[in-house]
Protein backbone atom coordinates (compact mmCIF):
# COMPACT_ATOMS: atom_id res chain seq x y z
CA UNK A 1 0.00 0.00 0.00
CA UNK A 2 2.53 2.47 0.73
CA UNK A 3 4.59 2.08 -2.04
CA UNK A 4 1.52 3.67 -4.35
CA UNK A 5 2.89 7.25 -5.59
CA UNK A 6 0.17 9.71 -4.81
CA UNK A 7 -0.23 13.05 -6.23
CA UNK A 8 -2.35 16.04 -5.38
CA UNK A 9 -4.10 18.82 -7.87
CA UNK A 10 -5.04 21.85 -5.91
CA UNK A 11 -2.06 22.29 -3.00
CA UNK A 12 -3.58 25.21 -1.59
CA UNK A 13 -6.59 25.10 1.56
CA UNK A 14 -7.33 21.57 2.59
CA UNK A 15 -4.61 19.92 0.80
CA UNK A 16 -2.06 20.62 3.64
CA UNK A 17 -4.04 18.58 6.02
CA UNK A 18 -3.82 15.65 3.09
CA UNK A 19 -0.20 16.47 2.99
CA UNK A 20 0.49 16.39 6.50
CA UNK A 21 -2.10 13.02 7.09
CA UNK A 22 0.12 11.30 3.83
CA UNK A 23 3.49 12.29 5.79
CA UNK A 24 2.36 10.48 9.27
CA UNK A 25 1.05 7.16 7.43
CA UNK A 26 4.33 7.30 5.57
CA UNK A 27 2.77 7.53 2.32
CA UNK A 28 4.59 8.44 -0.84
CA UNK A 29 3.46 11.92 -2.05
CA UNK A 30 5.31 12.14 -5.87
CA UNK A 31 4.06 15.10 -7.55
CA UNK A 32 2.07 17.97 -6.70
CA UNK A 33 0.20 20.15 -9.18
CA UNK A 34 -1.73 23.94 -8.96
CA UNK A 35 -2.07 26.85 -11.15
CA UNK A 36 -0.44 28.99 -8.32
CA UNK A 37 3.30 28.46 -8.38
CA UNK A 38 4.06 30.92 -5.59
CA UNK A 39 3.37 27.81 -2.98
CA UNK A 40 5.25 25.85 -4.26
CA UNK A 41 8.36 26.61 -1.84
CA UNK A 42 6.07 26.08 1.17
CA UNK A 43 4.99 22.35 0.07
CA UNK A 44 8.42 21.84 -0.85
CA UNK A 45 10.15 23.01 2.07
CA UNK A 46 7.53 21.39 4.54
CA UNK A 47 6.63 18.60 3.12
CA UNK A 48 9.00 17.57 0.71
CA UNK A 49 7.20 16.84 -2.62
CA UNK A 50 10.03 16.04 -5.10
CA UNK A 51 8.21 17.22 -8.03
CA UNK A 52 5.83 20.07 -8.42
CA UNK A 53 4.07 21.81 -11.70
CA UNK A 54 1.64 23.66 -12.80
CA UNK A 55 1.40 21.67 -16.00
CA UNK A 56 -1.33 18.87 -15.82
CA UNK A 57 0.34 16.94 -18.67
CA UNK A 58 3.64 16.84 -16.91
CA UNK A 59 1.73 15.84 -13.50
CA UNK A 60 0.18 12.93 -15.36
CA UNK A 61 3.47 11.82 -16.95
CA UNK A 62 5.52 11.55 -13.31
CA UNK A 63 7.12 8.19 -12.99
CA UNK A 64 5.77 6.26 -9.86
CA UNK A 65 2.09 7.80 -9.72
CA UNK A 66 -0.53 5.48 -9.39
CA UNK A 67 -3.13 7.34 -7.37
CA UNK A 68 -4.42 11.47 -7.97
CA UNK A 69 -5.84 13.05 -5.07
CA UNK A 70 -8.27 15.63 -6.71
CA UNK A 71 -8.74 18.88 -4.20
CA UNK A 72 -9.74 21.45 -6.42
CA UNK A 73 -12.85 23.58 -5.92
CA UNK A 74 -16.17 21.01 -6.26
CA UNK A 75 -17.29 23.16 -9.51
CA UNK A 76 -18.14 20.56 -12.51
CA UNK A 77 -16.31 23.39 -15.15
CA UNK A 78 -13.30 23.34 -13.53
CA UNK A 79 -13.08 19.23 -12.43
CA UNK A 80 -14.55 17.86 -15.97
CA UNK A 81 -11.27 18.41 -17.93
CA UNK A 82 -9.26 17.25 -15.14
CA UNK A 83 -11.29 14.22 -14.42
CA UNK A 84 -11.49 13.72 -17.97
CA UNK A 85 -7.44 13.84 -18.77
CA UNK A 86 -6.90 11.72 -15.41
CA UNK A 87 -8.86 8.83 -16.81
CA UNK A 88 -7.46 8.48 -19.87
CA UNK A 89 -4.20 8.54 -17.94
CA UNK A 90 -5.53 5.54 -16.41
CA UNK A 91 -4.52 6.66 -12.49
CA UNK A 92 -6.83 5.61 -9.81
CA UNK A 93 -8.74 8.99 -8.79
CA UNK A 94 -9.67 9.88 -5.66
CA UNK A 95 -11.91 13.00 -5.35
CA UNK A 96 -12.80 15.29 -2.72
CA UNK A 97 -16.13 15.72 -1.58
CA UNK A 98 -18.44 16.95 -2.72
CA UNK A 99 -18.08 15.31 -5.92
CA UNK A 100 -19.68 18.46 -7.46
CA UNK A 101 -22.77 20.71 -6.61
CA UNK A 102 -25.35 18.46 -8.07
CA UNK A 103 -26.43 15.22 -9.19
CA UNK A 104 -25.99 15.74 -12.48
CA UNK A 105 -22.38 16.83 -12.22
CA UNK A 106 -21.21 14.08 -9.85
CA UNK A 107 -23.19 11.57 -12.47
CA UNK A 108 -21.18 12.98 -14.84
CA UNK A 109 -17.76 12.41 -12.96
CA UNK A 110 -18.71 8.83 -12.55
CA UNK A 111 -19.41 7.95 -16.18
CA UNK A 112 -16.27 9.94 -16.94
CA UNK A 113 -14.34 7.48 -15.20
CA UNK A 114 -15.93 4.60 -15.53
CA UNK A 115 -15.61 5.25 -19.47
CA UNK A 116 -12.10 4.68 -18.58
CA UNK A 117 -12.35 2.45 -16.47
CA UNK A 118 -10.06 3.48 -14.01
CA UNK A 119 -10.40 3.36 -10.19
CA UNK A 120 -13.01 6.44 -8.68
CA UNK A 121 -14.10 7.19 -5.35
CA UNK A 122 -15.24 10.25 -3.15
CA UNK A 123 -13.03 11.09 -0.04
CA UNK A 124 -16.36 11.18 2.39
CA UNK A 125 -14.11 11.13 5.61
CA UNK A 126 -16.85 11.95 8.05
CA UNK A 127 -16.34 8.60 8.17
CA UNK A 128 -12.80 7.85 9.48
CA UNK A 129 -12.79 10.30 11.94
CA UNK A 130 -11.35 8.26 14.91
CA UNK A 131 -14.39 9.68 17.48
CA UNK A 132 -17.28 8.61 14.84
CA UNK A 133 -15.24 5.36 14.24
CA UNK A 134 -15.70 4.32 17.64
CA UNK A 135 -19.36 5.40 18.48
CA UNK A 136 -20.27 3.32 15.13
CA UNK A 137 -18.99 0.25 16.85
CA UNK A 138 -21.58 1.45 19.78
CA UNK A 139 -24.38 1.54 17.26
CA UNK A 140 -24.07 -1.53 15.63
CA UNK A 141 -23.94 -3.32 18.09
CA UNK A 142 -27.65 -4.04 18.37
CA UNK A 143 -27.51 -5.95 21.82
CA UNK A 144 -26.35 -2.83 23.71
CA UNK A 145 -27.61 -0.44 21.51
CA UNK A 146 -31.07 -1.41 19.79
CA UNK A 147 -32.65 -0.37 17.19
CA UNK A 148 -31.81 3.40 15.99
CA UNK A 149 -34.63 5.62 15.64
CA UNK A 150 -33.75 9.24 15.70
CA UNK A 151 -30.68 11.19 15.23
CA UNK A 152 -29.41 14.54 15.15
CA UNK A 153 -26.33 16.65 14.16
CA UNK A 154 -25.80 20.05 14.87
CA UNK A 155 -23.21 22.55 13.55
CA UNK A 156 -22.93 26.43 14.27
CA UNK A 157 -19.94 29.12 13.54
CA UNK A 158 -19.39 31.71 11.49
CA UNK A 159 -18.25 31.06 8.10
CA UNK A 160 -17.42 34.21 5.98
CA UNK A 161 -14.38 34.84 4.44
CA UNK A 162 -14.37 38.04 2.57
CA UNK A 163 -11.33 37.28 0.54
CA UNK A 164 -12.15 33.86 -0.44
CA UNK A 165 -13.03 33.15 -4.32
CA UNK A 166 -15.69 30.80 -3.72
CA UNK A 167 -17.11 30.93 -0.56
CA UNK A 168 -20.55 31.84 -0.98
CA UNK A 169 -20.06 33.24 -4.63
CA UNK A 170 -22.53 30.37 -6.22
CA UNK A 171 -25.76 29.19 -6.45
CA UNK A 172 -25.26 26.49 -4.07
CA UNK A 173 -23.43 26.57 -0.66
CA UNK A 174 -23.40 25.23 2.89
CA UNK A 175 -25.84 22.51 2.03
CA UNK A 176 -23.50 20.62 -0.76
CA UNK A 177 -20.52 22.05 0.67
CA UNK A 178 -20.99 21.39 4.32
CA UNK A 179 -23.33 19.68 5.52
CA UNK A 180 -22.84 16.81 2.81
CA UNK A 181 -20.46 16.18 5.43
CA UNK A 182 -23.13 14.76 7.69
CA UNK A 183 -25.34 13.29 4.70
CA UNK A 184 -22.32 11.15 3.93
CA UNK A 185 -21.48 9.75 7.60
CA UNK A 186 -25.83 8.74 7.84
CA UNK A 187 -25.26 7.21 4.40
CA UNK A 188 -22.60 5.32 5.85
CA UNK A 189 -24.60 4.36 9.10
CA UNK A 190 -28.32 3.85 8.03
CA UNK A 191 -28.41 3.90 4.14
CA UNK A 192 -30.45 5.88 1.83
CA UNK A 193 -33.44 7.76 3.02
CA UNK A 194 -36.97 7.40 1.47
CA UNK A 195 -38.08 11.16 2.24
CA UNK A 196 -35.85 13.90 3.10
CA UNK A 197 -37.10 17.75 3.67
CA UNK A 198 -35.19 21.11 3.39
CA UNK A 199 -35.27 24.50 4.65
CA UNK A 200 -32.39 26.77 3.39
CA UNK A 201 -31.65 30.33 4.85
CA UNK A 202 -29.70 33.05 3.59
CA UNK A 203 -28.30 35.74 6.36
CA UNK A 204 -29.52 39.04 5.11
CA UNK A 205 -27.05 40.84 6.65
CA UNK A 206 -25.12 39.39 5.04
CA UNK A 207 -25.77 40.56 1.15
CA UNK A 208 -22.44 39.57 -0.51
CA UNK A 209 -23.25 35.85 -0.35
CA UNK A 210 -25.51 34.43 -3.18
CA UNK A 211 -26.44 31.14 -1.83
CA UNK A 212 -27.84 29.86 1.71
CA UNK A 213 -25.69 29.90 4.76
CA UNK A 214 -27.80 28.10 6.65
CA UNK A 215 -29.34 24.41 5.84
CA UNK A 216 -31.85 21.86 8.03
CA UNK A 217 -32.28 18.73 6.36
CA UNK A 218 -35.11 16.34 8.14
CA UNK A 219 -34.58 12.88 6.91
CA UNK A 220 -37.09 9.51 7.18
CA UNK A 221 -35.65 6.21 6.61
CA UNK A 222 -38.06 3.02 5.48
CA UNK A 223 -36.86 1.20 8.99
CA UNK A 224 -38.69 4.34 10.64
CA UNK A 225 -35.81 6.19 11.59
CA UNK A 226 -35.60 10.00 11.43
CA UNK A 227 -32.98 12.60 11.85
CA UNK A 228 -32.66 16.00 11.65
CA UNK A 229 -28.61 17.93 10.49
CA UNK A 230 -28.78 21.14 11.04
CA UNK A 231 -25.29 23.54 9.57
CA UNK A 232 -26.35 26.88 10.80
CA UNK A 233 -22.67 28.97 9.53
CA UNK A 234 -23.99 32.25 10.56
CA UNK A 235 -23.80 32.09 14.03
CA UNK A 236 -21.75 34.69 16.25
CA UNK A 237 -22.78 33.50 19.70
CA UNK A 238 -20.95 32.42 22.68
CA UNK A 239 -21.69 28.68 22.44
CA UNK A 240 -20.69 27.74 18.78
CA UNK A 241 -20.45 23.93 17.60
CA UNK A 242 -17.60 24.50 15.30
CA UNK A 243 -16.89 22.16 12.14
CA UNK A 244 -14.85 19.04 13.78
CA UNK A 245 -16.46 19.30 17.04
CA UNK A 246 -20.41 19.40 15.90
CA UNK A 247 -22.52 17.25 18.25
CA UNK A 248 -24.31 14.13 17.55
CA UNK A 249 -27.16 12.74 19.69
CA UNK A 250 -28.35 8.73 18.13
CA UNK A 251 -31.24 7.57 20.20
CA UNK A 252 -31.53 3.17 20.21
CA UNK A 253 -34.61 1.27 21.68
CA UNK A 254 -31.77 0.61 24.31
CA UNK A 255 -29.69 3.74 25.07
CA UNK A 256 -28.10 6.97 23.14
CA UNK A 257 -25.52 8.46 22.48
CA UNK A 258 -23.92 11.47 22.44
CA UNK A 259 -20.39 12.39 21.10
CA UNK A 260 -18.53 14.68 18.86
CA UNK A 261 -14.86 13.68 17.05
CA UNK A 262 -13.04 13.74 20.83
CA UNK A 263 -15.65 12.24 23.31
CA UNK A 264 -18.26 9.48 23.19
CA UNK A 265 -20.97 8.79 25.65
CA UNK A 266 -22.82 6.44 26.21
CA UNK A 267 -26.29 6.10 28.41
CA UNK A 268 -27.96 2.31 27.93
CA UNK A 269 -31.18 1.89 29.24
CA UNK A 270 -31.17 1.51 33.14
CA UNK A 271 -27.58 1.17 33.18
CA UNK A 272 -24.61 3.50 34.22
CA UNK A 273 -22.91 6.22 31.43
CA UNK A 274 -20.05 5.51 30.09
CA UNK A 275 -17.82 8.06 28.49
CA UNK A 276 -14.43 7.20 25.94
CA UNK A 277 -12.25 9.81 25.19
CA UNK A 278 -10.97 9.41 21.89
CA UNK A 279 -7.35 9.99 20.55
CA UNK A 280 -6.91 11.03 17.15
CA UNK A 281 -8.35 14.22 15.19
CA UNK A 282 -10.54 14.62 12.28
CA UNK A 283 -8.13 17.64 10.74
CA UNK A 284 -5.80 15.32 9.72
CA UNK A 285 -6.29 11.65 10.79
CA UNK A 286 -9.98 11.10 8.64
CA UNK A 287 -7.74 12.90 5.97
CA UNK A 288 -5.13 9.94 6.34
CA UNK A 289 -7.25 7.02 7.14
CA UNK A 290 -9.46 7.67 4.41
CA UNK A 291 -6.93 7.58 2.22
CA UNK A 292 -5.56 4.49 3.98
CA UNK A 293 -8.91 2.75 3.42
CA UNK A 294 -8.53 3.43 -0.34
CA UNK A 295 -5.28 2.71 -0.95
CA UNK A 296 -6.59 -0.88 0.30
CA UNK A 297 -9.14 -1.38 -1.64
CA UNK A 298 -6.59 -0.93 -5.16
CA UNK A 299 -4.89 -3.88 -3.21
CA UNK A 300 -7.49 -6.57 -3.31
CA UNK A 301 -9.09 -5.17 0.43
CA UNK A 302 -12.50 -4.10 1.79
CA UNK A 303 -14.36 -1.90 -0.95
CA UNK A 304 -14.04 1.75 -0.34
CA UNK A 305 -17.53 2.80 1.21
CA UNK A 306 -18.16 5.61 -1.50
CA UNK A 307 -16.80 4.39 -4.71
CA UNK A 308 -18.05 5.30 -7.85
CA UNK A 309 -22.06 5.25 -7.96
CA UNK A 310 -22.06 4.99 -4.21
CA UNK A 311 -21.45 8.28 -4.25
CA UNK A 312 -24.35 8.97 -6.06
CA UNK A 313 -26.48 8.02 -3.52
CA UNK A 314 -24.95 10.77 -1.15
CA UNK A 315 -25.46 13.40 -3.90
CA UNK A 316 -29.19 12.29 -4.48
CA UNK A 317 -29.96 13.39 -0.94
CA UNK A 318 -27.97 16.49 -1.31
CA UNK A 319 -29.71 16.75 -4.50
CA UNK A 320 -33.28 15.86 -2.98
CA UNK A 321 -32.85 18.45 -0.23
CA UNK A 322 -32.14 21.58 -2.81
CA UNK A 323 -35.52 20.46 -4.35
CA UNK A 324 -37.61 20.13 -1.46
CA UNK A 325 -36.62 23.38 -0.23
CA UNK A 326 -37.15 25.09 -4.33
CA UNK A 327 -40.95 22.36 -3.65
CA UNK A 328 -41.81 22.56 -0.48
CA UNK A 329 -42.49 19.37 0.07
CA UNK A 330 -40.60 15.79 1.03
CA UNK A 331 -38.73 14.38 -1.79
CA UNK A 332 -37.73 10.89 -1.88
CA UNK A 333 -33.88 10.81 -3.28
CA UNK A 334 -34.59 7.52 -5.98
CA UNK A 335 -36.54 10.50 -7.86
CA UNK A 336 -33.38 11.99 -8.52
CA UNK A 337 -31.27 8.84 -9.23
CA UNK A 338 -33.45 6.72 -10.86
CA UNK A 339 -31.75 3.70 -11.96
CA UNK A 340 -28.58 5.17 -11.70
CA UNK A 341 -27.95 3.75 -8.33
CA UNK A 342 -28.68 0.54 -8.94
CA UNK A 343 -26.11 -0.47 -11.31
Amino acid sequence: MKKRGIGIIGLGGIALNHLAAYRARGFRVVVGHDVNPAIFDRIRREFGVPRLTTDLAEFLATPGLDVVDLAIPHYLELRRPVVTAIAWAGKALFCQKPSDECFAGALDLVRIAEKAGIPYAVNHNSSFVPGFVVAERILRDRRRFGRPFWFQIENRGSLWFTKHPHWGSRYRWILAGMAVHHIGLMHHWFGMPRRVSATLVKDPSKPFIRAENIAVIALEYASGLKGLIVNNWSYAGPRPRAHTREEIVVQGTKGSLTFDSKEISFDPAGGKRTVTHVKGEWFNDAFGESMRAFLKSLDGGPRYPFAGREDLKVMAVVEAAYRSAEKKRFVNPAEIAGKEIVR
